[in-house]
């Protein structure tokens, strides 16, 4: 009787060990020889060789991919325009409606994954909000990364305001939002928005080495750990989401673009909220041109009271690029660390022929950098929030639909 139980035993293991082994199989979509003359036995895929069909049979399961799937980070840039942000949304045109219909058609990622990301384990290190542009966004999901050429392929899906730069495999459980260590951002911005209001209309204004330093000292209030609820929308306070953590502000020379004269922005932070850039850009644009009290920066910070700050426009800021320290440092030795710096000089040129020449094209047609400066007449930094009845009705739509995610 106790050789026959473990003879039964033995059976079991031996049948749970083949099926370990037909998943594996499964999981690494290998491809096997088979004989065709029962079609109903597999289901071929468009992209299966001479003799070379499925494992998985079409009654259980849908086509699957050929090739390996892992986890991977995708260096992607996108000049945000004629999107409504980033993240997907129903019915909206998004950056990840349009990413994720090219990696299905260059057969990174299943159509039926496509549907439901969650099956790819898809998330996004930044959500840009719309019409915010990105030189170095990265998206982390499984990937089939046996397709040809895989940067190529996915680029020869996608308009030219969206581009794959590069990609890497990373450890299985890898989520771009959660590892990224820290957020860069840009914002690009014409010179002549920072002229002092009490600047006669028909003098020069001269954007010289003492503006420069007067802004970098405005700049560097920011810096550090505060409390960034007026900043923001639908954050209270004494909500622990408020204070978030930034490391450096800084304003470049000027250069000239196109016959424009332009600063950079640069901020360096660990996360950012919903409208934040674009607030404390506006504020320190309005203490620059002498419309706000030198130290409203440290009032917002401190005041439990709501300000009115206004809201530069989306139109100049682009996520620049995002840093993965704390995850680099742990990596394994047969892994790359998540540094792009071989493609450098790709991004700049996408930078430049995509989103600076679109940021300068919005100014000629639209004026929009010059209309807002109209805009802050009307609506200036205010110590106490005005009645809503009294305030920008287009910063006062944007706070009521907006969400306080980080951007």
């Amino acid at each position: 009787q106790t050789q026959s139980t473990w003879g039964h035993m033995n059976q079991v293991m031996e049948g749970k060990r083949k099926r370990s082994e037909e998943d594996e199989e499964d999981e690494k979509c290998v491809r096997v020889k088979t004989d065709h003359s029962d079609p109903s036995a597999v289901n071929p895929t468009d992209n299966a060789t001479d003799g070379m069909v499925s494992t998985v049979p079409s009654a259980l399961k849908p086509a699957r991919l050929a090739g390996r799937k892992k986890m991977i980070a995708m260096l992607i840039g996108y000049e945000g325009t004629q999107y409504q942000g980033m993240q997907r949304n129903p019915g909206a045109n998004t950056i990840e409606e349009v990413l994720v219909g090219a990696l299905v058609q260059a057969q990174c990622v299943a159509e039926s994954n496509a549907v439901d990301l969650n099956k790819v384990s898809w998330n996004r290190a930044a959500r840009t909000d719309k019409g915010v542009h990105a030189a170095g966004n990265v998206v982390s999901f499984k990937c089939n990364i046996d397709v040809p050429d895989l940067v190529a392929s996915v680029n020869s899906f996608l308009p030219p305001s969206v581009r794959v730069f590069d990609w890497k495999r990373t450890t299985r459980h890898f989520n771009a939002r959660t590892m990224c260590h820290r957020r860069r951002y840009e914002y690009l911005m014409p010179t002549f928005m920072l002229a002092p209001s009490s600047l006669p209309a028909d003098a020069k204004f001269i954007f010289d080495k003492s503006c420069v330093d007067r802004l970098n000292s405005i700049l560097s209030r920011y810096v550090g750990t505060h409390r960034f609820h007026n900043f923001t929308a639908k954050i209270a306070p004494n909500d622990p989401a408020a204070k978030r953590y930034m490391l450096s502000f800084q304003c470049s020379d000027p250069f000239v673009w196109q016959d424009i004269e332009f600063v950079r922005l640069t901020v360096l932070g660990q996360s950012f909220m919903l409208h934040q850039i674009r607030k404390m850009v506006g504020l320190a644009t309005e203490i620059m041109k002498g419309d706000a009290p030198e130290d409203a920066i440290e009032h917002c910070f401190q005041s439990d009271d709501r300000a009115d700050i206004p809201l530069a426009p989306g139109e100049g800021l682009l996520l620049d690029r995002l840093l993965f320290d704390g995850y680099n440092k742990r990596v394994t030795s047969n892994l790359e660390p998540l540094a792009f710096d071989h493609v450098t000089e790709q991004v700049e040129q996408f930078k430049k022929e995509q989103i600076y020449s679109t940021i300068i094209k919005q100014e000629r047609e639209k004026q929009c950098f010059t209309n807002w400066l109209e805009t802050i007449k009307k609506w200036p930094y205010s110590a106490v929030r005005r009645p809503d009845n009294e305030r920008n009705p287009n910063l006062v739509e944007e706070e009521a639909s907006g969400k306080a995610e980080e951007e």
